[in-house]
């Protein structure tokens, strides 16, 4: 049988190797419901960038869509009015119809391409901020063991041993 204050340290030592086991397990449950947290947000900005993909090649067929209407129109109403559609006036009038036209749809594209850009980095940084916390926390267990794993040696260093 052994003495009380050596019962006593075991059950202190148990009781300490337990509570490390206890906050290991909370913290790899907290940093997986963060890391989950990031991965779900990154997901989306991944999606909402496809979306703006989507929806600036639907803009830029808008305004080739409005540019045929415009153009169409702009023959029928001049060729009502006697104009000489091939004259370099009605020409150059067309021409600049077009260079507008190709102005617009660069500049919806390239907004387009920047709202992209700034979706995707995002999703990116979201991994980064996944893969953090799962290092993080990663780092935190085992420092979180090894100090209960001291607690416990310096509470079993307090049993004389000889006695046993």
């Amino acid at each position: 049988m052994c003495e009380p204050t050596t019962f006593m340290i075991a059950i202190s030592t148990v009781a300490t190797l337990a509570g490390t086991a206890y906050t290991m397990m909370q913290k790899q449950q907290t940093s997986d419901y963060d890391a989950r947290m990031y991965e779900m947000q990154q997901e989306q900005q991944r999606e909402m960038a496809k979306n703006r993909e989507l929806q600036m090649q639907e803009e830029i067929n808008e305004r080739k869509r409005i540019a045929l209407r415009e153009a169409k129109s702009n023959k029928a109403t001049l060729a009502g009015t006697n104009i000489d559609l091939g004259s370099p006036s009605f020409g150059a009038f067309l021409q600049s119809n077009r260079e507008a036209e190709k102005r617009d749809i660069s500049n919806l594209r390239l907004m387009g391409l920047q709202d992209q850009y700034a979706l995707q980095m995002g999703a990116r940084q979201s991994g980064l901020a996944a893969q953090s916390v799962r290092q993080k926390a990663k780092s935190s267990r085992v420092a979180t063991l090894l100090g209960g794993v001291a607690d416990a040696s310096g509470q079993l260093s307090q049993i004389n041993w000889g006695k046993l």
